[in-house]
C-alpha cells in the first residue's frame, strides 16, 4: 500500500477563551516559517478503525514550495516538492514518479506546509476547542474535488505537533512531528535528487 498524505475532526462551538488562539499560531506557522525539519510518525486508520498503515521517517521543509519526506519504515521510500514538480521515489519498486504542481496544489494540504500559496483562498478555517494541551485549527478545502475532505492541525506552544487529515473514503491518517527544528539551515543538497542507474521514471518528464 502506498504512503499517502494525512484526517479528522469534529466542530465545536467557539469559547471567548480560547477564541483566536489557535488562528494566531496557524497564521505564524505559515508566515514566520523559513524551514523546518523533524521526525515524522504516521498512521492510517480505515473507516472501520483498522490500522492499515504504521510509518516513521523525516520530513524538511524550505518556504516557498520546497518539502521532503523521507520514509525509513516500514517500507523506504520519498516525496519531494521543488517548485515545478512533485517526485515520488519508492525504493522496493525501483521506480521514480514525476509529476507537475499545478493549481489543484493549493488544495492539498502540502499549501500549508510549503507555505505556497494564500490559505483562506484556498480553505475555510475554524477554530476548535482547545484539547491535549494543544490549540486545533480545522481547514476544509474550498474545492470539493480533491483528496481529502478536511484537515485538522493541533499546535503545542506555537509548533505544528500534529496533523490529521480525512480523506474521501473516510480514511484517517495522523501525522505527529517531534524534534522539530524551526528556522535552521538544512542539509545541504536535501532538495536534490539523481536517478538511481536501474530505476524506472515514469509520469510528466517535460
Amino acid at each position: 500500500m502506498k504512503i499517502l498524505f494525512i484526517v479528522l475532526l469534529v466542530v465545536t462551538p467557539l469559547f471567548s477563551a480560547w477564541a483566536g488562539e489557535a488562528r494566531s499560531q496557524l497564521d505564524a506557522f505559515h508566515q514566520q516559517m523559513k524551514t523546518l525539519q523533524a521526525d515524522f510518525e504516521q498512521q492510517l486508520v480505515s473507516e472501520k478503525g483498522e490500522v492499515r498503515q504504521h510509518a516513521f521517517g523525516k520530513v524538511y521543509i524550505q518556504r516557498p514550495g520546497q518539502f521532503r519526506w523521507n520514509y525509513h519504515a516500514p517500507y523506504e521510500q520519498m516525496i519531494m516538492a521543488d517548485h515545478h514538480k512533485l517526485t515520488l521515489y519508492d525504493v522496493d519498486l525501483e521506480q521514480v514518479t514525476i509529476k507537475k504542481i499545478d493549481d489543484a496544489f493549493g488544495q492539498t494540504p502540502a499549501v500549508v506546509l510549503s507555505g505556497a500559496g494564500d490559505l483562506d483562498e484556498s480553505f475555510n478555517i475554524i477554530e476548535l476547542e482547545p484539547h491535549d494541551g494543544m490549540q486545533w485549527v480545522a481547514l476544509l478545502p474550498r474545492n470539493k474535488e480533491g483528496s481529502f475532505v478536511r484537515m485538522q492541525l493541533g499546535f503545542l506552544e506555537g509548533e505544528l505537533s500534529v496533523m490529521i487529515l480525512q480523506d474521501s473514503f473516510n480514511q484517517l491518517t495522523t501525522i505527529t512531528l517531534s524534534n522539530v527544528v524551526r528556522n535552521q539551515p538544512l542539509p545541504v543538497g536535501i532538495f536534490e535528487f539523481e536517478v538511481p542507474e536501474g530505476v524506472d521514471v515514469v509520469g510528466d518528464l517535460d
